[in-house]
C-alpha cells in the first residue's frame, strides 16, 4: 500500500479531520541516511527534509524550512524514545498535534532518528544507541543554530528522545540561548537523574531555557531496567522514575517543574498515554506555546 494511502485510512479510522493536517504546518527531519555515531558538519547537510500536505509526505530541503520559518510561531520539535520506526514516529507525532489547539499558529517537526531495534540482545541494542542519540544531539543543535533570532522552541521529548534534546542544549554555543527562547517537556526521561546537578551532563541547561516540564513515574516498568544500562555495581536510576533530586528542584524552582504522573498511566510507558494526562494538556499553552 502506498505510504500516503497509509496516513490518508490512518486518519480516516482514527476519525481525524484531514482537512486540519493539510492546514498544518508539519515537517519530519530524518537522520537515517548521514552517519549515526559522528555527527559532522558535512553530515548535517545531508540531513533530509520532508513537509506534509496534501495527506503525503513531500521531499524539500533545509533551505525551504529554514527561509519559512516564522520566528513569533512557536516551532515544536519532538525526539521520539528508542525502537521507534519512520512509521511509529509519524503516528505518535501526529497522534501530538490533536493534542494541541488547532488555532494556534504553530510548526510542528518530527525528528526521525535511527532508533528501531536491531540487534536481539535487548542490552547490546540499547547500549549502542547512546551514541547514535548523542550524533543526534549535535546534529539538533546545528538544527537549532541556524533559526531565525527570537524563535520560540518547544523541545518535546520521550524516553530516550530527551538524551537528543538535552544534548541538544548543552551544544548550543554559549551565546546562542541568547537568541533562541526555549522551553523543555522531558516526558519519561530515560536520562540519568543526577543529570542536572551542578558538574553533570545537563547542569548548563537550566541556564539556557526558560522552563522545563519534566514528567516523571516512580512506576514506570520500562525505566525500571535503566541501570543495566551501566556498570551494576553503580546503579544510576533514570530520570524519568524519580524526577529530579531535591536540591535541583529548590535551586531551580522557577526554572524546573516536575510532575508525577504515577496516578494517570501506572507502569506504562508509551508517548501517548504520557502526553493525554491532565499533567500535559494542562500545561501545553505554556510549555508548547510560550503563554504566561
Amino acid at each position: 500500500m502506498p505510504f500516503c494511502r497509509f496516513i490518508f485510512l490512518f486518519f480516516v479510522f482514527f476519525g481525524i479531520a484531514s482537512t486540519i493536517y493539510g492546514e498544518q504546518d508539519i515537517w519530519l527531519i530524518d537522520t537515517h541516511s548521514v552517519s549515526w555515531n559522528r555527527a559532522s558538519e558535512n553530515d548535517f547537510g545531508r540531513i533530509e527534509y520532508r513537509r506534509f500536505r496534501n495527506h503525503c509526505w513531500e521531499d524539500s530541503n533545509a533551505a525551504a524550512f529554514f527561509d519559512s520559518q516564522n520566528p513569533l510561531v512557536p516551532l515544536i520539535l519532538f525526539a521520539p524514545g528508542y525502537t521507534s520506526t519512520t512509521a511509529n514516529t509519524i503516528e505518535v507525532g501526529l497522534g501530538i498535534t490533536q493534542l494541541l489547539t488547532q488555532e494556534k499558529p504553530h510548526r510542528m517537526v518530527f525528528w526521525n532518528w535511527p532508533s528501531q531495534r536491531i540487534s536481539h540482545g535487548l542490552r547490546q541494542d540499547i547500549r549502542a544507541k547512546i551514541p547514535v542519540a548523542a550524533a543526534n544531539g549535535q546534529y539538533m543543535a546545528q538544527f537549532l543554530q541556524l533559526l531565525k533570532p527570537d524563535s520560540q522552541v518547544c523541545l518535546l521529548g520521550f524516553s530516550f528522545g530527551n538524551r537528543i534534546i538535552g544534548d541538544a542544549v548543552v551544544h548550543l554555543e554559549n551565546d546562542q540561548p541568547q537568541h533562541l527562547r526555549i522551553r523543555m517537556v522531558m516526558a519519561s526521561p530515560a536520562t540519568d537523574q543526577h543529570d542536572f546537578l551542578e558538574g553533570a551532563k545537563y547542569a548548563p541547561i537550566p541556564e539556557r531555557v526558560e522552563k522545563i516540564l519534566v514528567l516523571y513515574n516512580p512506576n514506570d516498568f520500562r525505566l525500571s531496567f535503566y541501570p543495566f544500562l551501566y556498570d551494576p555495581a553503580i546503579p544510576i536510576d533514570a530520570l524519568g522514575r524519580y524526577g529530579p533530586s531535591a536540591s535541583v528542584r529548590q535551586k531551580y524552582q522557577d526554572k524546573i517543574e516536575a510532575v508525577n504522573v504515577d496516578s494517570y498511566i501506572g507502569i506504562r510507558h508509551k508517548t501517548l498515554i504520557v502526553l493525554n494526562t491532565p499533567a500535559f494538556r494542562q500545561r501545553i499553552n505554556t510549555y508548547l506555546f510560550f503563554e504566561p
